[in-house]
């Protein structure tokens, strides 16, 4: 049989942490320090899913990506308690603006969705009680 053959995210999971278990006289020098290292993350990272999951935004968002991942912001700032952290550093880019003709066009296209994303977001923050 192979690895995996009905892969699930939580099959795999499963398979990894099995496979990086305790490493042996065999395993190499850095063994345990690169299956500590993976098992961490991959229990942070079920940590930050699982935080993710219990947060209901009370603002409505566009569904393009500025105001999805407007969105994604929101719930990251909405579960900092829960991942035990004080600030956050986001960046989110839009591209599209670099217009050396049609400006009135590039403009009334994209003021808009950045207009939308910025007004959700902000009426999120202040729903939190953070502005």
């Amino acid at each position: 049989p192979s690895f995996n053959e009905d892969a699930s995210s939580v099959d795999m999971l499963d398979s990894v942490k099995n496979m990086n278990g305790a490493a042996d006289f065999d395993s190499g020098v850095f063994a345990d320090l690169w299956s500590g290292a993976l098992l961490s993350s991959l229990s942070a990272n079920q940590h930050l899913v699982g935080s993710l999951e219990t947060v209901e935004l009370s603002s409505s968002y566009h569904d393009d990506k500025l105001g999805n991942a407007m969105k994604m912001i929101s719930k990251l700032i909405a579960t900092r308690d829960i991942r035990g952290v004080d600030r956050d550093i986001f960046y989110i880019s839009m591209s599209g603006w670099d217009a050396h003709k049609n400006l009135p066009w590039n403009e009334e296209n994209h003021l808009p969705l950045l207009d939308g994303a910025i007004q959700a977001f902000s009426n999120e923050m202040k729903a939190m009680g953070i502005w």
